[in-house]
């Protein structure tokens, strides 16, 4: 089981990115001079003079522009590299390289759809075109767009087989996708193609993490640190594998070493305190854990930890204005509601104590009982959290007036958290606020034919046809539905001196955050109306 408040995990590849930069290709196109330019071939020269009226021809032209364009992008200099590289497909509009090199300026400069544009005009010129199938999966990945994604790098490996980075970054994705075996696999595959692959090292340091192969991670991060000795994740994963195997001194070492590279690394700072909290010295801890915080204010982990600190000597009061911050920053943590709930028991207030429990409930899939013990396993310092948990189950928690009345709380709760979506909901169209109004649905939302991204064109079509706007909604009736919720009500809609009237019903879920989004949507009118409201 994955603790995020004693370690500070996150799945996979944690806090550095690790799917490379797209690589700009530098091969012999069209009978183009092929330049002397590799990633380490050090200072560039670009006073390449620009082209005259008796340079021969288009070709010599897109020539020397070409080689100025690999000069400014070997410097980073993406603006005069755009510049240059759209010269060259202007007069030269059959040439790949371009269109490729041109989408790594824009991968770059943040600029993903114009990437991803550029890229498939190369692919389309060359349809074994690996290097672009590889870059537009990097572009694809910073999109969100994570299955086409996996399948452009799926054709790069095909196209290239010897490409380490291609099999690197499909590892990511697959890890992503939580088929760990396959990642661990690619990142394998990577590294007997380049055994020096400190990337491919560490990824798959992270991979063996997930699958409690913690003697393997510490092998992987060690041959990525000695690749690259100023590695600080590297250090730090090494670190978090020897605290998972009580290896406490080892662990310090590797997070006194990572903090001599960054010092104002604070999740560093908030694992070595917990480290030495485990030792024993709990004074040193808080002072490590309190840094961590001064470095990073909305670290979650550094406050449960604190709070975990506190709670081990008696100071309750003190650990549940950390945890009440940790949960601020994750309310999805169950871990920190199940820490709370031991400290309201032991203040003498089982009736929060008994609703942070069913919070715990709710949130963790597995049984209250099976968290609370690993969590008293994995502390080990006290047992009070699992002593709170059989008190509250032996008062008889789902049958007693107090749960019942609990259960009504959570109902109560959660129909205001629906009225509440459902008033940002309306407040987002009146306002013609597209980017809020969108961001309420989930990227797998449909309407009839309508998919998320039709849905979107037709939204900005419609929030320019109305100078004003105007929603009523009536009549709410709300149902759970499959793990899902069912939201019907009468919407009166309002737009210039337009106006119509229906049943409109809405199915939501809730995201990876548990926000609510809208995944479904039907609107019926009450009776034919003359023109399409947009609705």
């Amino acid at each position: 089981m994955q603790l995020r408040t004693l370690i500070k995990m996150v799945p996979g590849l944690l806090l550095v990115a690790t799917i490379q930069s797209p690589a700009w290709d530098q091969t012999n196109q069209e009978g183009l001079i092929k330049p002397e330019l590799t990633r380490n071939s050090g200072d560039l020269d670009t006073s390449v003079k620009l082209p005259t009226r008796h340079t021969a021809g288009k070709t010599a032209d897109a020539e020397i522009y070409f080689r100025r364009a690999l000069a400014h992008d070997r410097l980073h200099l993406d603006d005069q590299a755009i510049s240059d590289y759209t010269k060259v497909v202007r007069l030269h509009p059959q040439m790949e390289a371009a269109y490729n090199n041109r989408g790594t300026a824009y991968y770059r400069q943040g600029e993903y759809s114009k990437a991803v544009k550029d890229f498939s005009r190369a692919i389309e010129l060359n349809p074994s075109y690996a290097l672009a199938y590889y870059n537009r999966g990097n572009a694809y990945h910073d999109k969100g767009d994570l299955d086409r994604s996996m399948a452009d790098f799926n054709r790069a490996i095909e196209f290239d087989p010897t490409n380490a980075a291609a099999y690197n970054n499909r590892g990511r994705l697959l890890l992503q996708r939580q088929q760990t075996k396959a990642a661990i696999k690619d990142f394998s595959l990577a590294l007997q193609l380049n055994p020096e692959y400190t990337l491919a090292y560490y990824n798959r340091g992270n991979a063996r993490r997930t699958v409690g192969n913690n003697s393997g991670a510490i092998e992987d991060f060690s041959k990525a640190i000695k690749t690259d000795p100023q590695h600080v994740q590297a250090y730090f994963q090494r670190g978090n594998a020897y605290l998972a195997k009580d290896d406490l001194d080892h662990a310090i070492k590797d997070y006194d070493a990572a903090l001599r590279i960054n010092p104002a690394h604070a999740d560093i700072h908030s694992n070595r305190g917990w480290a030495i909290f485990r030792k024993g010295d709990s004074a040193q801890a808080l002072c490590d854990i309190t840094k961590a915080i001064y470095l990073n204010p909305h670290l979650a982990s550094a406050y449960s930890n604190r709070g975990l600190v506190y709670k081990d000597r008696r100071e309750c009061a003190k650990a549940i204005l950390d945890f009440n911050r940790a949960l601020e920053l994750d309310p999805t943590a169950a871990a920190v509601y199940a820490y709370r709930s031991a400290c309201y028991f032991d203040m003498g207030q089982p009736l929060r104590a008994m609703i942070d429990m069913k919070r715990v409930e709710s949130i963790n899939s597995s049984k209250p009982q099976i968290l609370l013990t690993e969590l008293r396993k994995q502390s080990g310092r006290d047992d009070t959290h699992e002593r709170a948990w059989n008190s509250l189950a032996e008062h008889g928690m789902n049958n007693n007036p107090v749960a019942k009345g609990l259960k009504l709380h959570h109902e109560a709760e959660a129909k205001a958290a629906i009225l509440n979506f459902l008033a940002a909901w309306k407040s987002a169209w009146e306002q013609k606020d597209l980017e809020r109004y969108v961001g309420m649905y989930h990227p797998e939302f449909h309407r009839g034919n309508m998919d998320y991204t039709t849905f979107l064109k037709s939204k900005e079509n419609f929030f320019r046809k109305y100078r004003t706007i105007h929603v009523e909604t009536e009549q709410v009736e709300i149902k759970d539905i499959s793990n899902r919720i069912l939201v019907k009500f009468i919407q009166s809609f309002q737009g210039d001196d337009y106006h119509d009237e229906g049943w409109k019903s809405m199915v939501l879920t809730r995201d990876k955050e548990h926000e609510f989004k809208i995944v479904q949507e039907k609107w019926s009118p009450a009776k034919p109306v003359s023109q399409d409201s947009g609705n």
